[in-house]
């Protein structure tokens, strides 16, 4: 288990990867709301998602302030 984990994490954990296609429209329906920036966090591994540079590249592209909490 990853230091920052804990056993609560696992109440709300899954199996698979949030399908880009629906990481690209709830960034597309953020953007209609003015929302300023993204955090790519949450009860996953963001940094060993392959797909982390192209989906921060994206928000960048998008106009959002991109951002890992690790």
């Amino acid at each position: 288990m990853c230091i920052q984990s804990s056993a609560e994490k696992y109440k709300y954990s899954y199996d698979e990867k949030l399908p880009y296609e629906t990481f690209k429209d709830i960034m597309k329906e953020a953007k209609t709301h003015y929302c300023p920036s993204l955090t790519i966090a949450g009860t996953s591994e963001p940094t060993l998602d392959s797909r982390l540079s192209d989906m921060i590249a994206l928000a960048n592209k998008n106009g959002f302030i991109a951002k890992i909490l690790l």
